[in-house]
């Protein structure tokens, strides 16, 4: 039997902001680096983070929450890509998406989507993830790609149907 041990150990006790806290404090991270809730929750992003995602925007093209639902309501062929972490895509997603996480997105988009013509829309949980996933498929050959602003997000506050499978 293999016993895993998380390194750095984990403190006895819990600080209170749970197990995410605690991680931070044994590795001596602050704690404004972490992701601050779960689904729907703040996010509070580092200025080094922000710095990427604004300079990524300047090479990419963003669409936004509305013009997304109107291609969806039309015959617009087009891919909608959530590249966010599979716990958010389990509960939760737009509908007539696919999920491919950022994480494996440059592993496994020309195996899943193979014609670089394909109009591709990414969407994360406010725009800034998936703007970096567009700036990297852009940079693997794809022409037509764009990162949904707004997000998930941005969806849902506009009161747009979800997902109902």
């Amino acid at each position: 039997m293999v016993e895993v041990i998380p390194w750095p150990p984990m403190p006895t006790s819990m600080p209170p902001g749970g197990p995410q806290s605690a991680r931070a404090e044994s590795c001596s991270l602050p704690a404004v680096i972490l992701y601050e809730g779960n689904l729907g929750g703040t996010v509070k992003h580092s200025p080094g983070f922000l710095k990427i995602v604004e300079d990524a925007k300047t090479r990419i093209k963003e669409v936004d929450i509305h013009k997304v639902k109107d291609w969806l309501d039309s015959d617009k062929k087009f891919c909608l890509i959530d590249v966010r972490e599979e716990s958010e895509w389990a509960a939760s997603r737009l509908p007539c998406s696919i999920h491919i996480g950022k994480g494996i997105l440059e592993r496994d988009i020309e195996r899943t989507i193979p014609d670089k013509n394909t109009t591709l829309v990414l969407y994360c949980g406010g725009g800034y993830r998936s703007a970096l996933a567009a700036e990297s498929l852009k940079k693997m050959g794809y022409n037509e790609v764009a990162s949904m602003a707004g997000g998930w997000r941005g969806w849902t506050e506009a009161g747009y149907e979800l997902a109902d499978d």
